[in-house]
């Protein structure tokens, strides 16, 4: 083994949970590290252009806008969201990145008018309106103590709990502490008379629709005789009357505009998508941040919502499931109402470069270079495959990772946790999965299997269910299957199974390498059972589940892959119903999730295996090869033109070990016989005990115009195959018998059973008749 990939980076010795996160709060608290670490590329800079020329439209007509950040789990939303914040409040830092220098002359407001920047994570909160109007009352009481208290509270029961009071008290004790406050001045000034209060002004103010009227004894009451009801309360008024309040105060306060950054708003609504009325209600506001039936906001509300690629973009309807659809569907209605920041993905490749693979030293970048080089050139067919929608330069920029990785990677992050982002699982990879990887070497696609799956749990939402279900079918179906073929099933020779051996590394290092090499092509299939609208992944085949798993399998004549990787495919699809391997030359290949365990249901059929149904299979498999009708005795009459007169004759089939002579001699009446022998015996006899028979014939017939054709006797592996045949061809014999077999199972199940039975029964098919070619010499046997 030449040098490896991971002596060339720098890279940390462990990787923590919360590395390579940034929430948005967290990044404008260490503003420094958060501007010192951010890549700036050309398209990121374009985004940064496109979000201030939104805040500086909105300054200049008065309106309010609001647009999404979309982008990929992981893209660098809440990075994107923190540096516009500090962009914004000229952190120096930020503005020091050369990308962005000439963004600052370009939108003159920066630095001239004051905006107001609220920031918000709303995982955790229980509306809109708590997190918006909390966090604005929050921000005020920091910046501007001595301000009133916004009349953003649902106000009717503090009145009537004031009133109370009052009467309780008396004017004068009552309303002694409000009139104190008028008379300090501050921020309320000097308003004389006028400003004090009485019962006559304190119904007035009470009764008033006017939100401004009501504000002022709103916030007399909260900042003497109710001081806890302004931060304790959770009932507020409705969120479009509640932007005008917050527009109109932070104008009184000489602010020309508020910027609200809202991180994790699409997550937090995904979270509670099945609560149907709830979703519903919480999606309609959003549209009242830019639309108002308020009179004119006296300041404009600029809104700034991160929101990743959808998962039914990526892993369709039928598997995102109701309330990922129903959010989807929610967020069309209103996707007219706002833009688009785009944050592309094709970003990532500079990112990764700068953040994750940093060589050690010059000579490192040399060797890295050199490496990737030499794999272009000889990479032949994959190289297309690798390179997805990317060009050789993005490429190398990702080396030792491929973009056809990183693609099924930022499809895969959408469902992730969100400490577990795409940046983070690379850097896992680097540090913990590919230590035996050379230079020269790519990373294969099936190794991000073990990442995903390992250790803590890898999915939220809607894709958590599926994610199970993908280790459940690799831990109980595939491992041991792969395990048996390569005699790997011990802890001696397998890893996994020694005390203490860590879970998420799963095969990474393993020695075992044809092992190791069958367990990447399976886990290669379980990842595009799970995000199957990928591209990458669209249209899968033998031939480029091979290429994307590029190196890992070792073969005499280079370019023989795919027909190596079908043979493989051929042989565990006759195992396991789930895996569909289509008939073509470079077959199609697909893995089903959502499986039913068929062992049950074989189990009550076992009985019908039997050396009678065995030979009958047989029988018919014969005859359709040989383009003859089936029939159901033991053979039949057959007419063959040879030298333009019709010779008739007969098939018959059966164990010539047990046939006497009238049975071997052609008979009256007929030109030829041809007796076609079973591949299989009872134990203890082999094709010599036929050949003896046929001896014996030979030497007491004195002749006849008879063909025997003797195959060679079927492995124990693929007896075992034929009964199984049997099983299935007896389950699926008709529908009715198909229905008694699934009848414990749901309908839903049922139906899905059935179809994996069939599967299962073309595959064996598949499999039997490729060995009766080789059994009966029609074929050589090959590798695999």
């Amino acid at each position: 083994m030449g040098s490896l990939v991971k002596e060339l980076f720098s890279l940390p010795e462990r990787i923590h949970k919360g590395d390579f996160v940034l929430k948005l709060t967290e990044g404008l608290l260490h503003a420094d590290e958060t501007a010192g670490t951010y890549v700036a590329t050309p398209a990121l800079a374009d985004a940064f252009d496109s979000a201030l020329g939104l805040i500086g439209g909105a300054l200049a007509d008065g309106r309010s806008r609001a647009t999404y950040l979309h982008g990929s789990f992981g893209s660098g939303k809440s990075h994107f969201m923190a540096m516009l914040s500090l962009l914004l409040d000229g952190h120096e830092a930020a503005w020091h990145i050369p990308e962005l220098h000439s963004l600052r002359a370009k939108h003159a407001f920066i630095g001239t008018q004051r905006l107001l920047r609220l920031h918000f994570h709303m995982v955790g909160r229980s509306s809109i309106e708590e997190a918006i109007f909390g966090g604005y009352v929050a921000e005020v009481r920091v910046r501007h103590p001595k301000a009133t208290v916004p009349g953003l509270f649902a106000d009717e029961q503090l009145f009537a709990d004031a009133r109370s009071m009052l009467d309780e008290l008396g004017d004068a004790a009552f309303f002694a502490p409000m009139n104190a406050q008028v008379a300090d001045g501050g921020e309320w000034g000097d308003l004389g008379s006028e400003a004090r209060w009485d019962r006559v002004r304190f119904d007035a103010a009470a009764a008033s629709t006017d939100p401004a009227v009501r504000e002022e004894l709103f916030s007399a009451l909260v900042t003497t005789r109710f001081k806890a009801y302004a931060s304790e309360s959770r009932a507020y008024v409705d969120l479009d009357s509640g932007l005008a309040v917050m527009a109109r105060h932070a104008k009184s306060l000489g602010y020309d505009a508020i910027v609200l950054f809202l991180d994790e708003l699409i997550l937090w609504l995904s979270q509670r998508a099945s609560e149907v009325s709830w979703l519903h209600g919480e999606v309609q506001k959003m549209v009242k941040l830019v639309e108002s039936q308020e009179s004119t906001r006296l300041v404009p509300i600029v809104s700034f919502i991160a929101r990743q690629r959808s998962i039914v973009d990526m892993v369709g309807k039928d598997y995102a499931g109701s309330e990922a659809v129903r959010l989807n569907d929610s967020l069309k209605h209103w996707e007219g109402r706002y833009g688009t920041v785009q944050l592309e993905d094709r970003n990532l490749p500079a990112i990764v470069e700068r953040r994750v693979l940093r060589p050690r030293d010059e000579a490192a970048r040399a060797a890295l270079d050199q490496a990737f080089q030499q794999m272009q050139r000889t990479a032949g067919a994959s190289w297309q495959t690798l390179l997805g929608k990317e060009d050789a330069s993005a490429f190398r920029k990702l080396y030792p990772f491929s973009p056809a990785l990183v693609d099924a990677l930022i499809a895969l992050s959408n469902s992730l946790q969100r400490e577990r982002t795409a940046i983070k699982l690379l850097m896992e990879l680097l540090v913990e999965h590919i230590d035996d990887l050379s230079v020269g070497e790519v990373v294969r696609v099936g190794d991000l299997f073990d990442v995903l799956a390992g250790g803590e749990e890898p999915a939220d939402g809607v894709m958590k269910a599926r994610f199970e279900a993908a280790k459940q079918v690799y831990r109980y179906q595939f491992l041991p299957m792969l395990q048996q073929a390569n005699g790997t099933n011990t802890a001696q020779r397998c890893q996994r199974e020694r005390p203490g051996h860590p879970t998420r590394i799963g095969c990474s290092g393993c020695r075992e390498a044809q092992c190791r090499a069958d367990n990447r092509l399976v886990k290669s299939l379980l990842i595009a059972a799970l995000v199957p609208d990928v591209p990458v992944f669209k249209d899968l085949t033998a031939g480029r589940l091979a290429q994307l798993n590029h190196g890992t399998l070792k073969v005499p004549i280079p370019g023989t892959e795919a027909r190596l990787v079908a043979q493989r495919l051929r042989s565990w699809a006759s195992e396991k119903g789930q895996l569909h391997v289509g008939n073509q030359n470079d077959p199609s290949v697909q893995l089903q999730l959502e499986g039913v365990d068929l062992e049950p249901i074989l189990d009550q059929a076992r009985d019908a295996d039997s050396d009678g149904a065995r030979q009958r299979l047989i029988r018919d498999l014969l005859f359709e090869a040989m383009s003859l009708d089936k029939v159901a005795d033991w053979g039949k009459d057959h007419k063959v033109k040879w030298r333009e007169t019709a010779r008739l004759g007969h098939v018959r089939f059966g164990n010539v070990r047990t046939m006497g002579p009238e049975q071997l001699r052609c008979p009256e009446g007929h030109d030829w016989r041809l007796v076609v022998d079973y591949p299989f015996d009872r134990p203890g006899n082999s094709p010599n005990d036929d050949l003896d028979v046929l001896d014996r014939f030979t030497e007491d017939s004195g002749g006849s115009w008879t063909m025997v054709w003797l195959p060679h006797f079927f492995s124990a592996a693929v007896n075992k195959l034929l009964g199984e045949l049997a099983i299935l061809d007896h389950i699926l014999e008709h529908t009715e018998s198909a229905r008694r077999y699934v009848a414990h199972l749901s309908v839903e199940h049922q139906s899905r059973a059935i179809l994996d039975l069939q599967n299962l029964r073309n595959q064996k098919k598949n499999r039997v008749q490729q060995a009766l070619q080789q059994a009966y010499g029609v074929v050589q046997e090959r590798e695999g």
